[in-house]
């Protein structure tokens, strides 16, 4: 029933993939299953993928596209940007002109992020699998691994593969040998990123709890059950405390070491994204668009009252190199918030 009602949440993908930038061009998603390439300067759109309703990829025929939403953000390297689509697909393109390279096809959407390291791209589907492929051609590089539905996007360190699933899997895999290393399971299904720090992996999801788990054994170091609904925003791990948002509204500032919470702050609405700190303050949107301005020592709010957008928000806010937070709506209008103030400028992306 949990994993019925968290797929109705993908009905309408509009504005799920936050921005970033990369090798200096800003990615956003400002219709569903479309990608805009843009400028960081003047805000001018350079390109868009898919440019039309049919699409040549590398040497195939032109064929109908329509990517249907977008729900992480583009991996960039050496020129090429690299996606993950709802309609099954990884993409690449050509990061000058958005000229599709080549295509991959998997047997279900891929909603997490894609990870690239050491030559190859991990592609974690929500079809179970987990495939390998070639960043220059697109080929499967080694046999793919069942890891279950995956909704989110692995984590790579010291050469170790850390993927949750929406079956309450926690996996840790050799990422030369794709070799399982363990597996950390729960009764409910994982949906944020793994986030890794300290020796630790802080997962969550469908459940009511976050976890705090060994990266070297698996075994769970803390669970942390003040939540009273899902998590699904990134947690974001800074020093020794982990912020995390939830949908029952709330934010939680917690110690990575015991688990223990140091402070919490009460939103309005309920908050699908994930929190970022910029200029020392921390900053959160819930799903109305009303942005919180929070000391992240206190939980203390910095503005008086939050900035209010009004439009639906689920994508995580992305810090620009001015300091300024970028905010995307589920309709593509975009805003920059600034820290100090929690100040409101519409971005005028054309």
């Amino acid at each position: 029933m949990l994993l019925l009602a968290a797929c109705a949440s993908f009905n309408n993908p509009d504005g799920w993939a936050p921005a970033e930038v990369a090798e200096d061009t800003l990615y956003v998603t400002l219709n569903g299953g479309e990608l805009s390439a843009v400028d960081p300067e003047t805000f001018d759109i350079i390109w868009e993928f898919p440019a039309s309703d049919e699409q040549v990829c590398g040497n195939e025929e032109t064929q109908k596209r329509d990517l249907e939403g977008i729900y992480a953000a583009p991996v960039v390297s050496k020129g090429i940007v690299y996606i993950g689509a709802w309609d099954g697909n990884v993409y690449a393109l050509d990061a000058a002109t958005g000229n599709c390279l080549w295509d991959f096809e998997t047997d279900g959407p891929v909603i997490g992020g894609l990870v690239l390291s050491n030559g190859l791209i991990f592609v974690a589907s929500s079809d179970g699998n987990l495939y390998t492929l070639d960043p220059a051609t697109g080929s499967e590089e080694k046999s793919r691994v069942h890891v279950g539905e995956v909704w989110s996007r692995p984590a790579l360190s010291d050469g170790v593969l850390y993927i949750a699933n929406v079956n309450g899997e926690l996996r840790a895999l050799d990422a030369e040998t794709l070799d399982e290393l363990w597996v950390f399971s729960i009764n409910t299904g994982f949906l944020t990123d793994p986030e890794l720090l300290n020796g630790t992996i802080v997962v969550g999801g469908l459940g009511q709890r976050l976890y705090g788990i060994d990266v070297a054994t698996g075994n769970e170091l803390w669970s942390f059950d003040d939540a009273t609904n899902w998590y699904w925003g990134q947690p974001l791990a800074v020093g020794n405390t982990v912020y995390a948002t939830n949908l029952d509204s709330r934010l939680f500032a917690i110690d990575i070491a015991t688990g223990k919470r140091l402070w919490q702050f009460d939103g309005i609405a309920p908050i699908r994204a994930g929190a970022v700190i910029s200029g020392g303050v921390l900053i959160a949107v819930d799903d109305n668009g009303n942005v919180y301005g929070i000391d992240p020592e206190s939980g203390i709010p910095v503005w008086i009252g939050p900035t209010q957008i009004d439009k639906k928000v689920l994508a995580d806010p992305y810090v620009l190199a001015d300091g300024s937070v970028m905010i995307v709506t589920t309709g593509g209008d975009t805003f920059t918030v600034s820290p100090e103030d929690g100040r409101l400028t519409t971005v005028d992306i054309q």
